[in-house]
């Protein structure tokens, strides 16, 4: 995975990503080549002025799509689909530089993400 990261405001990040992953289809495993930008809006450095705070409150939004690989005659069909999406979420950081995430929202083919997070 790429991912190009840019913050204009220390509340605000805005990100590019690419990535290419197995997408686990009703048949069988395909390939997709994902890519598209996400912003961030952290909300709890407005409430809680403390430089190494442990939890982290956001709002975020992603903006993409991906690129399908099948074989002919599968469903879905070879090509890009858009994605997008709208999310409130909470990190939690058992490190300086290490935690994990959770989003909940409305997105055009997930409602919630979730993963480990890593900042620098």
């Amino acid at each position: 995975m790429f991912i190009s990261s840019l913050s204009y405001h220390p509340h605000i990040l805005t990100s590019s990503f690419l990535n290419t992953s197995y997408v686990n289809l009703s048949v069988r495993k395909a390939n997709a080549l994902f890519c598209g930008v996400n912003a961030n809006l952290h909300l709890l450095p407005f409430l809680v002025q403390q430089k190494n705070f442990r939890f982290d409150v956001y709002a975020t939004g992603k903006l993409g799509g991906f690129y399908l690989f099948t074989e002919e005659g599968m469903f879905p069909e070879k090509g890009h689909e858009w994605d997008y999406g709208l999310y409130a979420g909470a990190a939690f950081y058992f490190g300086r530089h290490w935690g994990c995430f959770g989003e909940y929202g409305i997105g055009k083919y997930t409602n919630s993400r979730f993963g480990l997070s890593i900042k620098f």
